[in-house]
């Protein structure tokens, strides 16, 4: 499961630097979404590096290893 860690987070810099531009360009409503798209694949990402499965949609009931939400 750990080598799919670095695809994941490599996704999420992607989608991270696509919200950057869309903000930069004022275009919020879409920016918000890839940023939350970034978010969401870090996380992933962060779970298959702890040789978690991340499954489903939900980031605060697939990763227990984040108690603060």
């Amino acid at each position: 499961m750990r080598d799919e860690a670095p695809r994941w987070f490599d996704e999420a810099l992607w989608d991270l630097g696509t919200a950057k531009i869309l903000h930069r360009e004022k275009r919020y409503n879409a920016a918000v979404f890839y940023a939350h798209q970034a978010a969401k694949k870090a996380v992933k990402a962060l779970l298959y590096s702890i040789n978690e499965a991340p499954w489903g949609h939900s980031i605060r009931s697939g990763c227990p290893c984040i108690f603060f939400w």
